[in-house]
C-alpha cells in the first residue's frame, strides 16, 4: 500500500543521494589525476626548455666566435641573439606553468606534500579495439553520470508510486497504549482508508511530469557520456598515431641529420 510505496521511495532517494557523492568524489578524483598530468607533462617541457637554452646559448657563442673571426656575417649573429631570446622566453613560461601545476596538485593532494616534489609518471600503454569496446558496454556501469542519472529516474518513479497509492483506499491501523496509576489499558482500531473522488490527481500529474523530466535527462546523459567516450577514443588513436610517426620517422631521421 501507500506505506511500502513510501518506504521505497526513501530507500531510492537515499540511493540517489549516494549516487550524487559518488559522482562528487570521482570528480575530485578526476581532477587530481588531471593535476598530476598536467605536472608531469610541465616538468617534461621545462626539461627540454633547459636543453634548448643550453643548446641555443652554445650556437650564439659559436656565431658570435665565428663572426668576431670574420667567418660569419653580423646577420647570423643577430639570428643567433634572437633565437636565445626566444628560447629564453619559452623557458620561463615553462618555469611558471610547472610551478602552476605543482601548485594545483599540492591543493588538491589529500595529505601535505614534502617541499621538494619528485614525481614518476610511466608512458601510457597502447589500448586494444576490444578494450575499448568492453568499456563502451560498460559506461552504463561504469560512469558516474549515468548512475546518478539513473538514480534520480528511481527516486521519481518512487514517487510516482506513492501519489499513485494516495487514490487507492489503503488499511489503517493504530495501536494505543495507556499507563496510569493503577492501571494500564491497550486498543487496537482497524479502519479504512477511502480518499475523495479525483483526490491527489495534481499530484500524480506532477509526479509523473517529474519522472517524465528525469527520463529525459537520463537520455540526454547517456548521448553526451557516449559522446565524450567516442572523442577521447578518437583523441587516444590520434596521439597513438603521432606516437608512432615520431618513433618510426621523425626522430630517426632528425638523428640522422644530428649526426651528419
Amino acid at each position: 500500500g501507500a506505506r511500502s510505496a513510501r518506504i521505497k521511495r526513501a530507500e531510492l532517494t537515499g540511493r540517489a543521494m549516494m549516487s550524487d557523492e559518488e559522482a562528487a568524489r570521482w570528480d575530485l578524483e578526476l581532477q587530481a589525476r588531471l593535476a598530476f598530468s598536467r605536472l608531469a607533462s610541465a616538468r617534461l617541457f621545462l626539461d627540454l626548455a633547459r636543453k634548448s637554452d643550453t643548446d641555443a646559448a652554445a650556437v650564439l657563442g659559436v656565431t658570435t666566435r665565428r663572426a668576431d673571426l670574420g667567418e660569419a656575417r653580423e646577420a647570423d649573429r643577430s639570428r643567433a641573439e634572437a633565437e636565445r631570446l626566444r628560447v629564453q622566453l619559452s623557458l620561463r613560461n615553462a618555469e611558471r606553468e610547472a610551478r602552476a601545476a605543482e601548485t594545483a596538485l599540492r591543493l588538491l593532494a589529500v595529505e601535505p606534500l614534502p617541499p621538494s616534489l619528485a614525481i614518476r609518471s610511466d608512458p601510457p600503454r597502447a589500448v586494444s579495439g576490444e578494450e575499448i569496446a568492453a568499456r563502451r558496454q560498460a559506461l552504463t556501469r561504469t560512469s558516474p553520470l549515468l548512475r546518478t542519472s539513473l538514480a534520480a529516474l528511481d527516486r521519481e518513479m518512487g514517487t510516482v508510486a506513492v501519489a499513485r497509492s494516495a487514490r487507492a483506499p489503503d488499511l489503517d491501523v493504530s495501536w494505543l497504549q495507556a499507563s496510569e496509576i493503577d492501571k494500564k489499558s491497550w486498543s487496537l482500531s482497524f479502519g479504512v482508508r477511502v480518499p475523495l473522488l479525483n483526490g491527489s490527481r495534481a499530484e500524480v500529474a506532477r509526479a509523473e511530469a517529474s519522472a517524465s523530466l528525469a527520463r529525459a535527462v537520463l537520455e540526454r546523459s547517456r548521448t553526451e557520456v557516449s559522446l565524450a567516450f567516442e572523442a577521447a577514443v578518437q583523441e587516444a588513436e590520434a596521439a597513438s598515431d603521432a606516437l608512432r610517426l615520431l618513433q618510426t620517422t621523425i626522430v630517426p631521421t632528425a638523428r640522422r641529420t644530428w649526426d651528419l
